[in-house]
């Protein structure tokens, strides 16, 4: 793969994801509405940049995104409802 995009539905759920795969070796990142916009934007950038495999992330960071290079996307969380 080149790059993959992970998306969840809550804070807590984003950070307990990437914690467990950055302690399995696995080059992630993750960004969410917790945290500071500056560093939000730093980690974006660090991730279309190509510097970061693996890019978790809450559903409301992946509207507008358009990356080249991610050619996988997973919604790990279920939807609530099916609209």
């Amino acid at each position: 793969f080149n790059q993959v995009v992970i998306f969840v539905k809550s804070v807590p759920r984003c950070t307990a994801l990437c914690k467990l795969l950055t302690e399995q070796n696995f080059p992630a990142v993750e960004i969410h509405r917790g945290m500071p916009q500056e560093e939000r934007l730093a980690r974006y950038k660090e991730f279309k940049e190509f510097q970061t495999r693996i890019l978790v992330a809450t559903n409301l960071f992946g509207r507008g995104m358009d990356i080249e290079r991610v050619n996988i996307v997973f919604n790990y969380d279920m939807p609530e409802d099916s609209d």
